[in-house]
């Protein structure tokens, strides 16, 4: 069947939106960070134009799809992707590219529909012990400490166990308690090509701009640099590229990830 270009498809009582461009095979499946939508990817598509076919959509509660209820683990949300990616037509084999939360669905999928991926790009990935990793970095909590490191507590204890109060609206709804060990039991991609793009070493508040001691900023973002290495080491055919800024490298540096994404996309071809 032709794939549809766009448009909304029900995956299971509710709907998502998606909208392809492009013609040609691998297809590019862009997957957003958490609380992003399609939106997020302007820069990279229009990098990509004549390539190849690429593919964005709204994860449920996002953008223009549906709302519905949660909580909502990862294996929730790459099923609602699997069974978009039927009903629209839109073919193997993929190329994913996952950035920050994205990278961790983009890790289930490919473990889950193996035969169907033929690379993928993690955009500066999320880790599954990221929240834990994170929240070593911060002194012993105590009643009057700073609002700026209450702040990053909170977050990254919802990181970890999202029956915590997030310090700000998971639109999600996520289950990261569970989320996070569905992408543990991901514990090798074999010799997938895959991308490791990264952002710079040396930005503070890991590009979100949230002020801490120097002490406090050099571990967050030596600890960050350390999980990308062990993202890196999911398969063994990966290559490691690292920005020139901050966690939103698609807004920042598109270029980066296109060049990433073409070279896969040759490769398979």
């Amino acid at each position: 069947p032709t794939p549809m270009p766009s448009g909304m498809v029900e995956v299971g009582g509710h709907e998502l939106y998606y909208e392809c461009s492009g013609q040609g095979t691998p297809t590019v499946i862009l997957e957003s960070g958490g609380g992003g939508d399609s939106s997020a990817w302007a820069a990279v598509k229009l990098g990509l134009a004549g390539t190849t076919r690429i593919c964005a959509y709204d994860r449920a509660n996002l953008g223009r799809s549906d709302k519905v209820p949660g909580p909502r683990t990862y294996h929730d949300m790459t099923q609602d992707l699997r069974v978009l990616l039927e009903k629209a037509h839109i073919g193997e084999p993929y190329i994913l590219v996952g950035h920050s939360m994205g990278g961790m669905l983009v890790r289930i999928f490919a473990d889950q529909h193996p035969g169907e991926v033929a690379g993928i790009v993690l955009v500066d990935s999320a880790h599954p012990d990221m929240g834990l990793y994170l929240l070593a970095c911060l002194p012993v909590e105590s009643a009057d400490e700073p609002e700026n490191i209450r702040y990053l507590r909170q977050w990254f204890t919802w990181m970890s166990d999202s029956s915590h109060e997030p310090p700000f609206v998971d639109s999600e709804v996520l289950d990261t308690l569970v989320g996070n060990r569905q992408v543990r039991d991901v514990e090798s991609l074999g010799d997938l090509p895959l991308v490791v793009i990264s952002q710079a070493p040396n930005i503070p508040g890991l590009g979100y701009q949230i002020v801490a001691s120097s002490e406090i900023d050099a571990c967050l973002r030596q600890t960050w640099q350390d999980m990308q290495g062990e993202l890196a080491g999911l398969s063994s055919k990966t290559s490691r590229l690292t920005a020139q800024g901050g966690h939103m490298i698609s807004l920042e540096q598109p270029e980066l990830i296109v060049q990433a994404i073409i070279d896969l996309v040759e490769e398979e071809r």
